[in-house]
């Protein structure tokens, strides 16, 4: 799939925006390897996943991609809520040998 395609039109350079947002994926992805970043990593993943929500938005509403089920696009949308609850739990567990208040 070209992920410029699902940039919704209100977003200037969308080629630019698709090579941010998966430079942030890693960097973000490889900060939850490590105890000591990881709080960090998953506050940049809830801030993330705000940002790219947009585009999830106008690929379920603009019709321009007819060949996933509306279900199926919807479901995206359900995971990356998910995925922010799960990024906000993370930002909020204590780190290992921290003690819970």
């Amino acid at each position: 799939m070209n992920f410029e395609k699902i940039v919704p039109p209100f977003i200037p350079f969308p080629e630019a925006a698709v090579y941010l947002s998966g430079a942030f994926e890693i960097f973000f992805g490889l900060g939850f390897l490590f105890e000591k970043t990881r709080r960090y990593a998953a506050i940049g993943w809830i801030v993330l996943l705000l940002a790219v929500f947009p585009a999830n938005i106008y690929m379920y509403t603009s019709g321009l991609f007819p060949q996933y089920p509306d279900w199926l696009l919807l479901l995206r949308l359900a995971v990356q809520v998910l995925l922010i609850g799960l990024a906000v739990w993370i930002a909020h567990s204590p780190a290992h040998g921290e003690e819970v208040k």
